[in-house]
């Protein structure tokens, strides 16, 4: 895989995160084939409270985490990353293991309840990348957002969405990250490649946006 040889703090935004803000497909998913399953997989939802009494707060709605499978469909991942992609698995949030590591990003991974962690890649090779779909209070969001500053990602906002990005030399390659934040909802994107990463969590969020209408995602 190719890569960005440029931090992004000091260039500008991955062509597929300028996709994503301006509405835009960067890679559009072939048709399914045969062969792809289309039965329904599980989803991940928070309940919302039972309502109160009359005059109380409106109660949230619940977000609706569909499966990884929806969150990037394999025929995406193919053609973003590798042909012989496949869907590894789904792992435990919480356990998580991103490239950049500061302790507010660490911190808000332990204390994440619903939540969703998918893992793509090529079988019996290094070629991997993975998400963490999450929901998240504001003073997380603020914490994390604050902790990437300082690790140096730039940052983007338009309407709902606020975007981040940043790559760097690691031990063994290139490491680089996409963060969107929307509403409750925290989507973290590692590959070694700035326009796998931000096709990635594009995805996500289409999918969440999808299967959340009413919470202006």
């Amino acid at each position: 895989m190719t890569h960005s040889t440029t931090p992004i703090a000091t260039a500008l935004l991955s062509v597929a995160l300028v996709a994503l803000l301006t509405g835009c497909d960067p890679t559009p998913a072939p048709a399914p084939t045969a062969s792809e399953s289309t039965e329904p997989k599980p989803i991940v939802t928070i309940e919302p409270t039972p309502g109160g009494e009359p005059g109380e707060e409106p109660v949230a709605a619940s977000l609706t985490i569909p499966d990884c499978e929806t969150l990037l469909p394999i025929a995406l991942a193919k053609s973003s990353f590798a042909d012989s992609t496949e869907f590894l698995g789904e792992t435990v949030a919480t356990d998580y293991y991103p490239w950049f590591q500061p302790a507010a990003v660490t911190t808000a991974i332990d204390g994440v309840t619903v939540a969703r962690a998918c893992w793509w890649g090529i079988p019996n090779s290094d070629g991997s990348f993975s998400l963490l779909v999450a929901e998240i209070d504001p003073a997380t969001q603020a914490s994390i957002e604050t902790a990437l500053t300082a690790e140096g990602f730039s940052s983007v906002e338009m309407g709902t969405l606020t975007a981040r990005e940043n790559g760097r030399e690691g031990e063994v390659g290139y490491e680089a990250e996409t963060h969107l934040f929307t509403g409750n909802v925290w989507i973290l994107a590692d590959d070694g490649d700035l326009s796998v990463s931000g096709i990635v969590a594009g995805s996500a969020l289409d999918a969440l946006r999808t299967a959340n209408p009413t919470l202006g995602l």
